[in-house]
């Protein structure tokens, strides 16, 4: 998701795109930007920043399920435990920290542009 954008295309519809290097590739093959509107949405570092939090975040909500944790760590010594018990909270805290000092600049298909 962190890779989605949405325009507005001539006739004022929301268009849904994947952001590239070269700009953005609308996913509807019938609609185009020109050269300098595409670039604007092009991939920065923010996006892959936001993308590496995003499986940070994830890996913490799966290691919640203790049937992830008895998969990964059959056998946990007490020291293994305390740090599992640890790491959600603290991916937690410091990526809602970095989403909300570096807030992501892209409409993605979750968060759309409005229809007006």
């Amino acid at each position: 998701m962190c890779f989605t954008d949405s325009v507005r295309d001539e006739r004022g519809k929301v268009r849904y795109g994947i952001a590239t290097f070269k700009g953005i590739w609308i996913v509807d093959g019938f609609v185009t930007l020109s050269p300098e509107q595409a670039a604007k949405y092009r991939i920065r570092v923010l996006d892959f920043v936001h993308a590496i939090m995003g499986i940070l975040v994830f890996m913490g909500v799966a290691l919640l399920d203790q049937n992830v944790v008895k998969c990964l760590f059959p056998l946990p010594s007490q020291e293994t435990k305390e740090k599992l018990v640890m790491f959600p909270i603290g991916v937690g805290i410091v990526c809602v920290l970095l989403f909300v000092c570096f807030p992501s600049k892209r409409r993605t298909i979750v968060s759309p542009l409005s229809k007006r």
